[in-house]
């Protein structure tokens, strides 16, 4: 097709003549013709019309309406700008045919090609006869369906991946491209998105694509994590119990600090939960509410998050793969004393107000007292554990301990932990 034919051919296709040829001319001219008369500055203006034209018409049909949200027009705009759409669009109306290349390069027209051409032809028009004609092309471009339909739309995953980690007070997605591999004109984007320490990976043939692949793999992760959309009324010994399970010692520490706002009278509590990982690795949660309480349990329930990503992420050593995990100091004492015909360990409820028991542990034959407090009486009764298995520690020898130990690790090697109730 010659050069004059191509202008006209696409002229027709649109139903507008341009007042100033040089302008179409240079949108169909492709940059292997030069840098200098291609069309990339007429793509860039173009791609600024095709959004601005959009949310004009969308704003029009659906931005009154009480139903209708901000996020509903977000993402109907991505379904007309994005570029699968722009290259359907061009595929439909054959616009490659119309486009100036030098030799040879006509022949491997691809993807890229066929959205910058749909840009470069609307920031023409844009200069060549105004913002007016230029939004009718566009709304002219598109189905009446598509216009009709975009609203009621199905969200997308990066989309629903932001949501979601509002709505469970997480911070927000944060994606990188770690990898891109194959040629210029077909490169794939390997991306990986991060909530909470949980990561996960997504592969396509743009960075928007891959990261909607990995924000589908993460979302699905989140959703996974028990408890993570409702907050547990038990969120501290829940992870007092996740620890242990994960042989982490010590134990989850917790730094509770007032942080009042002097421009307010209301108290804010600022509480850090600090966990050591077998490797020395520190992991820091923190949260603030308006009570210590509160603020403990969001500290804490945030830490179960970080703690079980990592525990997905990092394999059993093969030293600890055969065995069975260690005792909580419960249980422990349990068996140490029927083991040497001791008299049994007793719990005691001492106080209970809402949300916090206080527990004495005994150990009678040896006359070793400790109290714990927690937020269930299980919690507390681990805590009491941990303080009497620790006095039994400095009152006993050295051979006792050994003793203790082996004791312990025999009857529990012969038989499963009981859970901690």
């Amino acid at each position: 097709m010659r050069f004059d034919d191509k202008v006209e051919y696409v002229e027709s296709l649109l139903g507008y003549r341009f007042n100033n040829r040089d302008l179409i001319e240079r949108a169909l001219t492709h940059r292997s013709m030069g840098e200098a008369i291609c069309n990339q500055k007429l793509e860039w203006l173009g791609d600024s019309v095709l959004q601005l034209a959009v949310s004009d018409i969308l704003y029009e049909r659906y931005g009154e309406r009480p139903d209708t949200r901000e996020g509903d027009l977000v993402r109907a705009r991505e379904m007309f700008v994005r570029g699968d759409k722009l290259r359907a669009l061009s595929k439909e109306l054959q616009l490659q045919n119309g486009l100036i290349t030098a030799n040879g390069v006509s022949e491997v027209f691809n993807e890229k090609m066929s959205e910058d051409l749909v840009e470069s032809i609307l920031g023409a028009i844009f200069i060549d006869g105004g913002y007016a004609i230029a939004r009718t092309l566009v709304k002219k471009m598109f189905k009446p369906q598509d216009w009709g339909d975009c609203i009621n739309a199905q969200r997308d995953s990066k989309s629903e991946l932001q949501e979601f980690c509002a709505k469970c007070a997480l911070n927000f997605p944060s994606y990188a491209v770690v990898k891109e591999e194959g040629p210029m004109n077909s490169r794939i984007f390997n991306v990986q998105v991060t909530v909470m320490s949980i990561s996960a990976a997504g592969a396509g043939t743009s960075k928007m694509k891959a990261e909607q692949a990995a924000a589908s793999v993460l979302l699905e992760q989140l959703k996974n994590v028990d408890g993570i959309i409702e907050r547990p009324t038990n969120a501290k010994s829940r992870l007092l119990e996740l620890c242990h399970k994960m042989r982490l010692s010590p134990s989850p520490a917790f730094f509770t600090t007032e942080c009042r706002d002097l421009s307010s009278p209301i108290p804010q509590y600022k509480c850090v939960c600090v966990v050591t990982t077998p490797t020395g690795e520190k992991i820091t949660q923190e949260a603030i509410a308006g009570t210590k309480k509160a603020a403990e349990k969001e500290a804490s329930h945030l830490m179960y998050i970080s703690l079980f990503a990592y525990k997905q992420n990092q394999p059993a050593p093969a030293a600890l793969s055969k065995v069975c995990p260690a005792p909580s100091p419960k249980v422990q004492l349990i068996n140490y004393a029927a083991s040497n015909n001791h008299s049994p360990v007793q719990f005691t409820v001492t106080e209970q107000i809402p949300c916090t028991f206080k527990v004495e542990c005994a150990y009678p034959t040896l006359g070793v007292k400790g109290f714990g407090c927690g937020q269930s009486k299980k919690e507390a009764e681990l805590n009491a554990a941990e303080r009497v298995l620790e006095r039994l520690k400095e009152a006993l020898t050295q051979r006792e301990m050994s003793d203790m130990s082996t004791d312990v690790g025999s009857d529990f090697t012969r038989a499963p932990t009981p859970s901690l109730t």
